[in-house]
C-alpha cells in the first residue's frame, strides 16, 4: 500500500526528528553531529584561541615596553635638565675631569658640587656630593662620560651622555636601554 501513511505522534513534522522514505519505507535520520564534524569544530575553536591569546600577548608586552620607555625617558630628559641647571647656574668650573667623568663646580653660594657616576646597590646613580642622586633609583645609568673641550683646564662647552635602563629585573624586550646626549655651555664663559 502506498497510499498515505500515519505515523504515530512523535514523529510528526514539528518535531526535530526528521523522516525519510525511501522504498516505501520509513526511515529516520539520526539526530546529532558525526565525530569528524566535532573534531573540525574544535580544531577550528582551537586555532582561534592559539591566535587570539598570541594577539593579546603581544598587545600586553608592547604595551609594558612603551610605558618603560616612556619612564625611561622622562627619568633621562629630567638628569640632564638638572645637569643643565647645575652647570649653567655654577659661578665656575673648578676642575673638569673626562677620565674620571666627574665635574666639579663653584655654585652661586661659594659652595663646590661635584657631579659624577655613584653605585647605590648596584645601581649606577648621577649625583652630586651634596647627597643629592640627579637620577632615581628606578633607573641604571652606564656608559655615563663627561667631555670637557677644548680643554679639561679650561671647558667653554661640556658634551654628556648616558644610557638609561630600567633598574628593576624585567625581561629585556619589555626593557629598553635608551642614550642620552646633551652639549652644556656653562654661563662662566
Amino acid at each position: 500500500q502506498l497510499g498515505r501513511q500515519h505515523y504515530p505522534h512523535q514523529y510528526s513534522r514539528n518535531k526535530t526528528h526528521k523522516m525519510a522514505i525511501k522504498n516505501g519505507l520509513v526511515l529516520s535520520t539520526p539526530k546529532g553531529y558525526t565525530l569528524i564534524e566535532l573534531v573540525v569544530v574544535v580544531g577550528l575553536v582551537s586555532i582561534l584561541a592559539i591566535g587570539i591569546s598570541s594577539a593579546v600577548l603581544i598587545n600586553a608586552v608592547t604595551a609594558t615596553r612603551t610605558k618603560n620607555t616612556t619612564h625611561l625617558r622622562s627619568v633621562g630628559d629630567y638628569s640632564v635638565n638638572q645637569l643643565k641647571q647645575l652647570i649653567r647656574g655654577a659661578r665656575d668650573i673648578t676642575l673638569c675631569d673626562s677620565t674620571q667623568n666627574s665635574l666639579t663646580l663653584t655654585s652661586p653660594d661659594g659652595g663646590e658640587t661635584l657631579i659624577n657616576l655613584e653605585l647605590d646597590n648596584e645601581i649606577g646613580r648621577i649625583s652630586s656630593n651634596s647627597g643629592v642622586y640627579i637620577s632615581p633609583s628606578t633607573a641604571n645609568i652606564t656608559n655615563f662620560t663627561l667631555d670637557c673641550l677644548p680643554s679639561d683646564s679650561d671647558p667653554t662647552l661640556i658634551q654628556l651622555s648616558f644610557d638609561a635602563a630600567l633598574s628593576a629585573s624585567t625581561e629585556s624586550r619589555e626593557s629598553p636601554t635608551l642614550h642620552f646626549r646633551s652639549s652644556i655651555t656653562p654661563r662662566s664663559n
